[in-house]
């Protein structure tokens, strides 16, 4: 529903950035808190982040495509998100445990996320959807 009045006012850029952003603190607080109430709080990050990553990467791959073809990168995105991206996270979480304990886990997990933000806004060109 706010997709587009969020893409208008920030941009793809920004809208991308945030979203992956949001996740170092909520990994971050995941890992250092045993709090129940705090979990929860902070779990709930999770819905406004993963929606601001979700509407500015399907916009990014929608825009980048061939016009004939933005249906075949939104495809794309989702397989890449849903498919690759968690065979990656699920294997890494494989290898951690053994390592550390849990909280090691939600950790290296905030320092993914800070190397996507830092990545996101140094390397991720501005769009024509930008203002």
């Amino acid at each position: 529903w706010f997709g587009r009045a969020i893409l208008q006012q920030w941009g793809i850029r920004k809208t991308l950035t945030l979203g992956v952003a949001v996740g170092v603190v909520r990994w971050t607080l995941t890992a250092w808190t045993d709090d129940a109430l705090v979990l929860v709080a902070t779990q709930a990050l999770h819905g406004g982040s993963f929606a601001l990553y979700w509407i500015a990467g399907l916009m990014l791959f929608t825009e980048r495509a061939p016009a004939h073809l933005g249906s075949t990168a939104q495809a794309m995105f989702q397989g890449a998100t849903l498919g690759a991206g968690q065979l990656l996270a699920m294997g890494g979480a494989a290898i951690l445990p053994p390592i550390g304990d849990t909280p090691l886990v939600f950790y290296t997990l905030g320092g993914i996320s800070l190397g996507t933000t830092l990545l996101c806004w140094a390397a991720l060109p501005s769009s024509r959807e930008d203002p």
